[in-house]
């Protein structure tokens, strides 16, 4: 839904964009696998440790102001290359604002979100009966 709202207030506005607009649900997609894959792989260690939760609380302010979310990301191109989620949204706003996106860096980092995920998930049922016997006795 939001983002038809995006595409008709783009139409509104007269951004200029090519066929390459189409490409942004993939885009949205590989950051929502990257949320889902970083989730699956802390949530066994966040409930044996109780300092994971407050980690990523800090963790997670950080890279929201290392992330150019409203600013440019020109200032320093090779640390950006480093954060997935940085590369996927810079990808996915140069997209629909009709500019140049870094499309190689958004697919190598969609590729290794992709082929990393069964790892994650494996390794969260294999960790999944251990925490149940933890917390029952």
């Amino acid at each position: 839904v939001r983002m038809a709202l995006v595409a008709i207030v783009a139409l509104v506005a007269g951004v200029d964009s090519s066929a390459l607009v189409l490409l942004v649900p993939l885009g949205v997609l590989a950051l929502v696998l990257l949320g889902v894959e970083i989730g699956s792989f802390l949530a066994p260690f966040g409930l044996l440790y109780k300092d994971v939760p407050r980690a990523v609380q800090i963790l997670t302010m950080v890279w929201f102001f290392v992330t150019p979310i409203i600013y440019s990301s020109s200032d320093a191109p090779k640390l950006d290359a480093l954060n997935p989620v940085s590369i996927l949204l810079v990808a996915c706003r140069d997209l629909v604002l009709g500019e140049h996106a870094p499309l190689a860096l958004a697919a190598g980092w969609s590729i290794a979100i992709v082929a990393l995920l069964p790892f994650t998930f494996a390794l969260y049922r294999l960790a999944t009966p251990h925490l149940v016997d933890r917390a029952v006795s």
